[in-house]
């Protein structure tokens, strides 16, 4: 099913084919990625832009974008967003990130300025749409703040310094939006909370690529 080779032989351990292996998704949850390509997302890649053909936004993922042993790697160079396919409201979001880690990275990791976003409420997808960010940057990890929009949000600095990992290992994130209120947890932490917002309807959910690879 997998494309493993069949046989007596004991297999060696291998962390990138079983990241590729779908998992039944957890009672009350959904697969947003299904791990092999990009099917329920769409694309606007390209900086100030709106979708093509009306404006100058690329719609394919391109060299941008790819799926690689069951992630999704954003080289991230053009700014843009890839959003679902579907409108949310009231929802819980879980994924897991990291960033390249350069070479010369120095040990104080926690300045290095490894950018995306996480953005809710989506309606209109120029390059950067109307709605909610949920701050995907390294230094400031899941700030809230509107973007053309009205947002009342606290940010919780020291939770953030528990929480934090070094750059090149992998975070996990969730995202829980119920009755007009945000709270961002990363590794378990509450980082932000927005109390007030000015999203009555349901919208699209998108990620930033923002500069840094993913």
């Amino acid at each position: 099913v997998n494309g493993l080779q069949a046989g007596p032989a004991e297999m060696p351990p291998d962390v990138n084919a079983l990241r590729a292996m779908p998992l039944p998704a957890e009672p009350g949850f959904q697969n947003m990625f299904n791990g092999r390509d990009f099917s329920g997302w769409n694309f606007n890649l390209g900086a100030n832009c709106h979708e093509a053909p009306q404006g100058c936004g690329k719609t394919e993922p391109g060299n941008v974008l790819w799926v690689e042993h069951g992630e999704i790697v954003c080289e991230c160079q053009v700014h843009g967003i890839f959003y679902t396919d579907k409108k949310y409201k009231d929802f819980t979001l879980r994924f897991d990130y990291k960033f390249d880690r350069p070479a010369d990275l120095d040990p104080g990791d926690e300045y290095y300025d490894g950018n995306s976003g996480y953005l809710l409420f989506i309606t209109d997808h120029k390059v950067w749409p109307k709605g909610i960010e949920i701050q995907g940057n390294n230094a400031n990890m899941l700030d809230a703040f509107g973007m053309d929009a009205k947002v009342v949000s606290k940010n919780f600095p020291d939770a953030r310094k528990r929480a934090y990992r070094p750059v090149g290992e992998w975070s996990s994130v969730e995202i829980v939006a119920k009755d007009g209120e945000i709270t961002c947890y990363q590794n378990g932490e509450l980082l932000s909370h927005v109390t007030e917002h000015e999203f009555k309807e349901a919208g699209y959910i998108g990620f930033q690529s923002e500069g840094v690879p993913l």
